[in-house]
């Protein structure tokens, strides 16, 4: 008896000791790696020691925050790591915040401002952030607002035609538009900056390459540069001018128009994409050798290589190539490193290199217009959607197509790529999911009253608008969560980060507006 009373003396007290105070710091800190916020939350009410273990680990929150992909945004940083002088609870306390958020998503618990937005017109584009919302429309003006309040700060003109294509960088500003031109604006100012004109027919479609760094350590482009598509037919490829650069960064450097040799296929959009780049496993540097004797052919003559820019047009020093080759309209570009993908009402795929200005292939298959590109760079894929109502996959290292995407019964002019999910939307009303992986389908969104004009998604959701309304989905189910915006005539636009979604709306009245729903209020302010 006296050795059972001894065990169980041992075993009781072997309870009673606080395992997690005696691990090295080391194991502990991986262990709490794997437990949920909540449980974290409450395991700060075990003890004091307990909570100040968890408190005060800075790595654990900023794993927790970096595996949420949460983004720390300009005000938050000087709010909360101004205030606390430890860094771990400001990690804490940011990642507190931002999944109140998450739920104040999952329970559309929103803030909502309602304002004007070029009133009888359709707009065309729409880009914000935490400061401001600026659009384009078919009036010929960009509107910038003030996110908070939703006062018009200002609006540019300068346009002879409808703005077609905007995005912006900072304080730089560019806007392509049915005039021909893209123009280069100061947002604090409201000044333009410059004015391009290479373009024949309206600009369709602009992005913005941002240098990206390579796994060897390189920086592609080298500099930030800006691809326009246009109605012409044509690719014109520009150095960004930026309001501190007041030079181009290579002023001198040769324009191009490229000659249409190509390898040619038989058959026939935030995850953290990995750029092309010069390394050994490189779809491009597997390629190298072939492109090396085509510019050693077209070295020697000078006619081939130059383009037309003998004759003065008003950007010139700016321009870098002339990329030909499309015989109908460019619709959509996507672009990352010297990755450059356009899609053309000539039913085709043209995959380039940016700043060697040079076409790598063309990928043949669609029966009908490309309106929609997007590039994964992380698989080494190309994905597009056509009126033919098939989206397909394409390998960017030999141009083949991997996959057909069939099930939408009309034109898939939207598409949009996160690490996880692929989503195409269609005329046919409806929104599909698939694997980037292998293209399986893993949901059918339906439930709209018309063509799909607008949509973005997450890891978490997909906010989709069409005549009648706003809705949002689970991107993991496929299911209807919630109807945010009702009874509108239209949604010409929708965009979203963490904390906003905005909306360009036609309501019922006729008028365009923009509806701004805010989720970084209830329960946070």
């Amino acid at each position: 008896m006296s050795a059972l009373r001894l065990s169980n003396s041992a075993i009781l007290h072997a309870l009673r000791m606080d395992v997690l105070t005696r691990l090295p710091p080391s194991l502990t800190h991986r262990i709490l790696r794997l437990v949920d916020f909540s449980s974290l939350c409450r395991a700060t009410s075990v003890s004091r020691k307990w909570k100040q273990i968890i408190d005060n680990d800075f790595e654990l929150w900023q794993h927790k925050f970096t595996e949420a992909r949460y983004v720390v945004t300009a005000e938050e940083a000087e709010r909360y790591f101004t205030v606390h002088c430890n860094q771990a609870l400001a990690y804490k306390e940011l990642y507190r915040r931002h999944y109140r958020m998450q739920l104040n998503w999952k329970y559309n618990r929103a803030k909502r401002l309602q304002l004007t937005g070029h009133p009888n017109n359709v707009v065309t584009c729409l880009q914000f952030d935490d400061d401001k919302i600026i659009t384009g429309s078919d009036d010929y003006t960009v509107n910038i607002y003030d996110i908070k309040t939703g006062k018009l700060r200002r609006v540019l003109c300068g346009h002879d035609g409808g703005v077609w294509a905007l995005q912006y960088i900072g304080n730089t500003l560019v806007t392509g538009s049915t005039d021909r031109t893209i123009k280069v604006w100061d947002i604090d100012t409201g000044e333009c900056r410059e004015t391009f004109s290479a373009h024949m027919s309206t600009v369709r479609c602009l992005t913005i390459v941002m240098p990206t760094r390579t796994r060897a350590g390189h920086m592609e482009p080298q500099q930030p540069m800006l691809v326009s598509g246009s109605r012409d037919t044509t690719l014109q490829v520009w150095m960004l001018p930026t309001e501190d650069q007041n030079q181009p960064y290579l002023q001198r450097r040769r324009r191009h128009s490229i000659m249409p040799l190509y390898h040619k296929a038989e058959s026939p959009n935030t995850s953290p994409l990995e750029p092309m780049s010069t390394d050994s496993d490189d779809p491009m540097e597997m390629m190298s050798g072939a492109w090396d004797d085509f510019n050693n052919d077209t070295s020697n003559n000078s006619n081939n290589n130059e383009s037309s820019s003998g004759e003065d047009f008003p950007g010139q020093r700016y321009h870098v190539h002339t990329l030909t080759g499309h015989t109908m309209s460019v619709r959509d570009l996507a672009a990352h490193g010297n990755i450059l993908a356009s899609g053309s009402y000539d039913n085709t795929v043209r995959l380039w290199h940016l700043e060697m200005g040079q076409l790598r292939h063309v990928l043949v298959g669609h029966e009908q217009k490309v309106y929609s590109v997007v590039i994964d760079a992380k698989r080494n894929r190309c994905i597009s959607g056509s009126m033919d109502s098939t989206v397909r996959i394409w390998s960017i290292v030999d141009g083949s197509c991997l996959h057909v995407l069939g099930g939408h019964t009309i034109l898939v002019g939207l598409l949009g790529l996160t690490d996880s999910y692929l989503v195409s939307a269609a005329a046919d009303q409806t929104l599909r999911i698939w694997s980037p992986d292998d293209g399986e389908r893993q949901h059918v969104l339906t439930g709209h009253q018309g063509a799909i004009t607008s949509f973005q998604h997450d890891e978490h959701k997909v906010v989709s608008g069409s005549e009648g309304g706003l809705k949002m989905w689970d991107v993991k189910t496929g299911k209807l969560q919630h109807d945010l915006i009702k009874n509108v005539s239209g949604v010409w636009r929708v965009a979203f980060d963490e904390r906003r979604c905005v909306a360009a709306v036609k309501c019922a009245d006729n008028i365009t507006r923009l509806e701004i729903l805010d989720y970084g209020v209830v329960g946070l302010e």
